[in-house]
């Protein structure tokens, strides 16, 4: 078997995943993970699968005869060390452009892996205008502890609040 990595986007509508997994099944493949999103009208999708490698031509050919997607099919790499520390943790900000760049950048200069990127937008209750927050997994890399990590984020602006304790 040959994990693989499906990427798929294209326009919202009723039947996608199970057009996906209907194909995956038809090749003899199997669903391991996944993350779908609706953003602003499009599907958004990846999905790990392990497939059989005399299956796989045939499975991209079909998985590319979706109607209205573009859907894309990558080698999986080998999972990273399970010895890794990682952090769990919520940013939060009053919304303003730059927020995960900033983020982005500080967790890059120490070297730390993002594993996992969820972000949203609300409207603050009480105050007009918008909240930002995000969810990050992250993977320590040997010699960077977490107080490094907390301060460096923390000097990044007086609004952006981490919330360490919940995930």
């Amino acid at each position: 078997m040959k994990t693989i990595v499906i990427s798929i986007l294209g326009p919202d509508r009723a039947g996608i995943v199970d057009d996906i997994s209907q194909s995956l099944m038809a090749h003899h493949g199997n669903w391991l993970g996944s993350s779908m999103s609706l953003m602003a009208g499009h599907f958004a999708g990846i999905v790990e699968a392990n497939v059989p490698e005399a299956e796989l031509a045939s499975l991209q050919q079909a998985l590319g005869q979706l109607a209205n997607l573009t859907v894309h099919v990558a080698d999986g790499c080998a999972e990273p060390s399970s010895t890794t520390t990682s952090l769990e943790f919520v940013v939060t900000a009053n919304d303003r452009p730059g927020i995960v760049q900033q983020v982005s950048a500080c967790l890059a200069q120490l070297n730390v892996n993002v594993l996992l990127l969820e972000t949203e937008c609300q409207p603050a209750a009480h105050f007009g205008g918008n909240l930002f927050q995000a969810r990050i997994v992250a993977a320590l890399p040997e010699g960077v502890d977490e107080s490094s990590v907390w301060d460096a984020l923390e000097s990044l602006s007086d609004d952006l609040m981490l919330d360490k304790d919940r995930p």
